[in-house]
């Protein structure tokens, strides 16, 4: 057990550096929402693609060691 907790201490403290190298994705796309109700017109706003900030969190992980794992088969059932 005491292990375990050397473990989880090792883990967090390599989280907490990680943490602290993430920045925010540029945003470089543009959005538009249509007009809600007469006489409004679209709106737009700005976002960063999800790759992006992918990237960002995977460079973070891995400067401190850290492996990114996206199966997606977390819920698939075998019956």
């Amino acid at each position: 057990m005491h292990r375990s907790s050397e473990s989880i201490a090792a883990l967090a403290a390599a989280l907490a550096k990680a943490q602290s190298e993430l920045s925010n994705p540029e945003k470089s796309l543009v959005g538009t929402i249509g007009a809600d109700r007469p006489g409004e017109g679209a709106r737009t706003f700005r976002y960063a693609p999800l790759s992006s900030g992918l990237d960002i969190v995977r460079q973070a992980l891995g400067h401190q060691q850290i492996a990114t794992d996206h199966g997606g088969r977390c819920c698939e059932r075998n019956d």
